[in-house]
């Protein structure tokens, strides 16, 4: 029978996931290419922490490359899509990292997840 401590959040021990699994990476599965500008298509990207980011679209100029989560269309009144002041519908972000240095992993890792699938191996 299920008690009040049941609901409980469990604390993480690091040491249980050091003995119990593998360590896991990044990977980037279902790639769609979609090329406009700077994106060069959509992937989603499974993170070592078991969550899955559906629809990231990958960006890339003659300079960089990055990845930029999905977000959802802002809505006028009449609920269609507003457009911005530079001619283009209007996005808000819907996943945001406010620690400068896991948004700097995410990318390197999700960037090298991309390569991975693209070369056609092991992502």
């Amino acid at each position: 029978m299920p008690t009040d401590d049941d609901d409980q959040v469990k604390p993480h021990d690091p040491e249980d996931a050091a003995t119990d699994k593998p360590a896991r990476r990044t990977v980037a599965s279902n790639w769609r290419s979609a090329t406009q500008g700077t994106r060069r298509g959509y992937v989603d990207i499974h993170l070592p922490s078991s969550w899955k980011i559906h629809d990231v679209v990958v960006h890339e100029t003659a300079s960089s490359r990055w990845l930029q989560p999905p977000g959802r269309p802002v809505l006028d009144k009449e609920r269609r899509q507003r457009i911005g002041t530079n001619g283009k519908p209007m996005v808000v972000a819907t996943l945001s990292c406010d620690d400068p240095e896991t948004w700097e992993k995410f990318q390197s890792a999700g960037l090298a997840a991309v390569d991975r699938l693209l070369r056609g191996g092991e992502s």
